[in-house]
């Protein structure tokens, strides 16, 4: 293996935690935007509620109430998980990298 200078290892390894920043700065930014939609969406549900759909005649309203905030839970709950898997590839994607810099640089200090 070729000697490459350790400013080469520093420069790729400092791109790469900007880009892993970026990503992660991206994926928070639309997920706050999702969250005060489904905040508000809740809210929304929240008034809707009314003792009147007590009422064995107001079924139907309750059915289609109930149905859109179960439909919105699950959208949230689903972009939550992917949230999660988006920040476990991004950190796993840096570890590898920051392994075989370490390697790297383990068998160039030998060589």
């Amino acid at each position: 293996m070729s000697r490459v200078p350790t400013a080469v290892f520093l420069n790729i390894n400092e791109r790469a935690k900007r880009r892993s920043k970026f990503e992660r700065r991206k994926l928070e930014d639309a997920y706050a935007e999702r969250k005060e939609e489904w905040l508000r969406q809740r809210e929304a549900h929240s008034v809707a509620l009314k003792p009147s759909l007590g009422n064995s005649n107001a079924r139907a309203e309750l059915d289609a109430l109930c149905a859109a905030e179960n439909s919105r839970s699950a959208a949230r709950t689903h972009t939550l998980f992917l949230r999660g898997v988006h920040r476990v590839d991004d950190d796993a994607s840096l570890c590898a990298w920051l392994r075989a810099l370490h390697r790297a640089r383990c068998c160039r200090a030998r060589g």
